[in-house]
């Protein structure tokens, strides 16, 4: 508005909509005047946490810890019918307890990317976590990722994840951590000829949507989950060269998902493609040629274990001899987890589909 030709401004409300909790904001007001140079006022809020707040004690990096209810326990046996229900840790999370976390989160203005609301259960052999829709809506529609935590692993559900996932409104999510289950036959292979042991227990993780239908479990993961292990050791190459490996339906042979793991070295994460049990195994094999005096020897032996290098014979890496564009290619692929696929192979002539 102009001013009054007396000089005397007038008074200006602004409203603001849509803002989002425990959020800081920036705004510009520009002045215009018809003789002299114009002037510009630049302020900055945040908009307050949101006072009501669900039955989950929130932490100040925004964790949860939520408390036992009748209800959620009875749903945690509804999908975990085969487990001790003596021994199952529940927690159940709604949509106000997700608001309170994530404003946490803002409010400490944790960068885009890191942002993770960690519910944490009980040590207990079995673990369910209840997520309302509206509350997994919420995370990821400010880009927010929600990670189920137990002493024996965890999995993170990025925020892309739970958009594809498409919950119904009303629906839950039930997050079952479980103590996983590996077939001997095909972990013996990689413990005794591939060089591995195994390091700590399997984990289980499934998903079942929960509405007034009834469960259904996800068979099919809209995108991968984010799985992560104990790293159990002290010692920094042992640490590097363990990988996660999983354990996959219709398949006979462990799958390797590589891993890497986290800044404070604690954990092994690898990004798992579809539901069912990992194992993290420790690549004890060492080839002869590259010892630990060697400048390489930490990034050899850690890409052997995640099956990306691999040696010329079982004790020897040869980490002089030059490396072929067939070998190259072959690094990438594994790398890059491009999976194999034989129609492409064909292409060339000069190379034969079993080549590796």
């Amino acid at each position: 508005e102009r001013s009054r030709s007396g000089g005397y401004g007038s008074s200006h409300t602004i409203t603001l909509t849509g803002l989002e909790p425990a959020t800081a904001y920036t705004y510009r007001i520009h002045a215009e005047r018809s003789m002299g140079t114009g002037a510009e006022l630049v302020s900055s809020f945040r908009t307050a946490a949101p006072e009501a707040r669900g039955l989950c004690e929130v932490g100040a990096d925004g964790s949860l810890s939520c408390p036992t209810t009748s209800s959620a326990v009875t749903q945690a046996r509804q999908v975990l019918p085969d487990a001790d229900p003596n021994r199952i840790a529940v927690a159940a999370a709604t949509d106000r307890d997700m608001g309170a976390a994530v404003a946490e989160i803002l409010a400490a203005e944790v960068p885009e990317g890191e942002r993770v609301v960690t519910l944490r259960l009980d040590d207990l052999p079995h673990g369910v976590a209840l997520f309302d829709e509206a509350a997994l809506r919420r995370a990821a529609g400010l880009g927010v990722a929600v990670k189920v935590e137990s002493p024996r692993g965890s999995v993170t559900l990025t925020p892309s994840f739970l958009a594809e996932l498409q919950l119904n409104p009303g629906e839950q999510l039930a997050v079952a951590l479980t103590p996983g289950a590996i077939d001997s036959r095909y972990l013996e292979p990689w413990l005794s000829t591939g060089g591995y042991r195994q390091v700590g227990e399997p984990l289980a993780v499934s998903l079942v949507r929960i509405s007034e239908r009834g469960m259904a479990p996800v068979s099919t993961l809209p995108s991968p989950l984010l799985v992560s292990h104990p790293a159990l050791t002290a010692d920094e190459v042992e640490a590097a060269t363990m990988a996660v490996f999983a354990q996959v339906s219709g398949r006979t042979q462990l799958e390797p998902l590589g891993g890497r793991l986290t800044a404070d070295r604690t954990r092994i994460e690898a990004a798992q493609p579809v539901p069912g049990s990992t194992v993290v195994l420790a690549y004890d094999h060492r080839f002869s040629d590259v010892p630990p005096s060697h400048w390489a020897y930490r990034i050899v032996h850690e890409m052997a274990a995640r099956q990306v290098l691999r040696g010329v014979t079982p004790t020897q890496f040869a980490p002089q001899q030059p490396i072929t564009r067939g070998q190259l290619a072959a690094i990438l692929a594994r790398a890059l987890n491009l999976g194999e696929d034989d129609r492409f192979a064909r292409i060339y002539y000069d190379i034969a589909p079993n080549d590796g």
